[in-house]
């Protein structure tokens, strides 16, 4: 009985594994760069038809394990307000998608965050996370820098082409000789010498 329990568990706890993996991939997630200001969609799976009470953001702390409460707006009342112990700059979006709007983004802030609608009694709630993560902004000037590169490289290309076609400063002598030799024999010429 004791290996049947634990083959039992052990499959219990690969399977929570895997959905907690599964999750984890699905989350979407917003890059801005500190001092932007970033919106969140709450991407929750909601009911068409159907009339929620109400949307919380929360941020996901303590390693996945808490939430700190952002912001809750009854739909029934149409009040918003922040919760307790809150004081960042935010706004919360009045239509669908319900965006948290966060202003003046700073370190603190990055993080995954998560929406619930509150569905009617006898309904089921509906949540989503998403994550908010600081732009990378060395990735950002290799979109300005390859360009860059890349322009120079072929100007030093068509450079060596020009040069390698006319061979050069050889050319302009040969040509220069030929222009020289070939005036001298022009009718005429041989008076104004």
């Amino acid at each position: 009985m004791g290996r049947k329990t634990s083959h039992h568990s052990r499959h219990w706890f690969l399977s929570v594994q895997v959905l907690m993996v599964l999750g984890a991939e699905c989350i979407s997630e917003v890059a801005v760069k500190c001092g932007e200001t970033a919106r969140l969609p709450c991407k929750a799976d909601f009911q068409v038809g159907l009339q929620y009470r109400a949307i919380s953001w929360y941020k996901i702390i303590d390693n996945g394990v808490g939430l700190t409460g952002i912001v809750r707006k009854d739909f029934r009342e149409n009040i918003t307000r922040k919760y307790l112990g809150f004081n960042g700059p935010i706004e919360l979006d009045s239509a669908r998608p319900y965006c948290l709007i966060i202003h003046n983004v700073s370190r603190e802030d990055f993080g995954t965050y998560q929406c619930s609608l509150w569905a009617p009694l006898g309904e089921q709630n509906k949540q989503a996370d998403v994550g908010l993560r600081e732009k990378d902004i060395r990735f950002e000037r290799w979109w300005i820098i390859v360009p860059l590169v890349l322009m120079i490289l072929v100007l030093i290309i068509f450079i060596g082409i020009y040069a390698r076609k006319y061979n050069g400063p050889s050319d302009y002598k040969k040509c220069n000789n030929e222009l020289t030799s070939s005036i001298g024999t022009l009718p005429g010429a041989e008076n104004n010498r």
